[in-house]
């Protein structure tokens, strides 16, 4: 792919997972493997190398947000974020929208309950107890710093995979 490993340009990680190695005294055993994973940056680059692509937006809609789409044949996506930050309430869905240089829009829109089940299958919400694996009560590490962030990264790894031309 041509990518670098690098957190600034966010376009691959190498990523820590535990994974069985085997048994020993009749307990499993684990080992941490690097893993290499494209980040939505780096879907957005397959895409942008296409040359049909000329731009991303991406969005968090909380419940005091107007915000209405369709998809079909008339697709449509409008957003309008509430006037007053700390009023906007709780997330309701989160969208990533490219233009093509067309000038067709093409999104997705995820609810948040698929987004916390993307969350939840994630092994950074997971703590080993007694060599086991549990999943954490609420978001943990990167996701409770950084929720939003993590959050958009569905939709617009949805809308690169699934919707978009990639070279």
């Amino acid at each position: 792919f041509n990518f670098r490993v690098s957190p600034e340009l966010g376009q691959c990680w190498l990523v820590p997972r535990n994974v069985k190695a085997g048994e020993r005294d009749g307990k499993a055993t684990y080992s941490k493997v690097a893993t290499f994973q494209i980040g939505y940056r780096g879907w957005q680059e397959l895409a942008m190398r296409s040359g049909d692509v000329e731009s991303f937006d991406r969005g968090v809609v909380r419940m005091r947000d107007t915000f209405e789409f369709e998809q079909g044949t008339t697709p449509f996506l409008k957003f309008r974020p509430h006037q007053v930050q700390a009023e906007r309430g709780a997330i309701t869905y989160v969208w990533a929208s490219a233009t093509m240089r067309s000038g067709r829009v093409v999104f997705d829109v995820q609810p948040v309950e698929e987004i916390e089940r993307h969350r939840r299958m994630s092994d950074t919400q997971n703590e080993w107890v007694q060599g086991k694996k549990v999943q954490a009560a609420g978001p943990v590490g990167i996701w409770a710093q950084h929720y939003e962030a993590m959050a958009a990264r569905i939709p617009m790894s949805y809308l690169c995979k699934l919707k978009l031309p990639k070279s």
